[in-house]
């Protein structure tokens, strides 16, 4: 994450009694958050628990950051007005989620599998992704290709497994995002050991094992790229390349294909007991014109790490491939 020792992340958090605006300094004293081999202790189960949007809204185009005011007021007004948020001073945002509103466009989950209990954190970012854009920096060619995958997605046709999303055949959604993204906000368990750290994500249990030994990377590709660490600091630094080429798969979010070309670089700074400052770089000349960073704290959460039970075994994918057949022999048969 950001390692500016004085860099100051406006944070708006519901508090008993109402909302105030703190502000979180990374000069918080974190002398005692550490293992017994002397490195930062980052261990735990963390989340994002903003809801701060991935890309700028175009009405705030130019707009980086929030006066603390307005974000004082956003957290207010999403208090006054969730049907799922419960306000920390015992408000209740409304009389809770009706059919109409508890319910998703097809494709996606519905509310009853969110974890939504916890009043959400707003912190002055008008974006996860920082600069003067707040957007992707797509090539010309790469943003067609996203937002004709975004309006054809769950669409087809279907015409083999691979049309299906990674998501879907409960496989990946890739590295990029996977830590702050998810069906519950990304909830990641990090463990370490002298020269190791383990970073697993509950949604499809990806795992990577880091090395932080001094080591290089190596030759061998993989679906979520051969991840390296150091510290510089109290930050750990992960260098990720060596990725699968995986664009012949089908994917929810054209950002998130890994190449051959992507190169991805994490940080992750313990700011206080309860929060974690990430930040990604992403760098891939195929589909970018530039490198761009998602910065978003991470709130440590104490409860265990859950079983996220999807597996390829399920009927999904065969309902979805045989519907696309009958629909073919239904269309068949009109024709004639």
């Amino acid at each position: 994450m950001n390692k500016r020792t004085l860099a100051v992340l406006g944070v708006c958090m519901l508090l008993a009694g109402g909302v105030a605006v703190t502000t979180v300094q990374t000069q918080t004293d974190t002398a005692a958050l550490r293992t017994p081999w002397g490195e930062p202790d980052l261990q735990g189960v963390w989340r994002n628990e903003t809801e701060t949007p991935f890309e700028r809204p175009d009405e705030l185009a130019g707009k980086e950051f929030y006066t603390e005011e307005e974000a004082a007021a956003l957290v207010e007004d999403r208090c006054g007005t969730s049907r799922y948020r419960k306000c920390e001073d015992g408000r209740q945002a409304a009389e809770g989620p009706s059919p109409e509103t508890d319910t998703q466009p097809t494709g996606t989950y519905n509310r009853f599998w969110q974890d939504v209990g916890e009043p959400e954190r707003v912190f002055t970012r008008t974006s996860l992704i920082t600069g003067p854009t707040g957007r992707i920096p797509f090539t010309p060619e790469m943003q067609v290709e996203s937002d004709r995958n975004t309006a054809s997605y769950g669409l087809g046709p279907f015409n083999t497994w691979h049309d299906i999303d990674t998501g879907e055949r409960c496989q990946t959604d890739g590295l990029p995002g996977s830590v702050w993204t998810g069906t519950a906000g990304g909830p990641q368990r990090i463990s370490q050991s002298p020269g190791w750290v383990v970073i697993e994500g509950e949604q499809f249990r990806d795992r990577r094992i880091v090395p932080t030994d001094g080591r290089s990377h190596g030759a061998v590709r993989h679906w979520l790229g051969e991840g390296v660490g150091r510290w510089e600091g109290d930050t750990l630094v992960v260098e990720t390349r060596n990725f699968l080429d995986k664009t012949a798969e089908r994917w929810l979010a054209t950002w998130r294909v890994p190449t051959e070309t992507m190169q991805i670089v994490e940080r992750f700074t313990r700011t206080d007991a309860e929060t974690i400052m990430y930040q990604l770089t992403v760098e891939d000349p195929a589909k970018f014109t530039a490198p761009w960073t998602v910065e978003v704290p991470l709130s440590r959460l104490d409860q265990p790490f859950l079983e996220y039970a999807c597996h390829e075994g399920n009927y999904g994918v065969i309902h979805t491939l045989s519907g696309a057949r009958a629909r073919e022999a239904e269309a068949a048969g009109g024709a004639r």
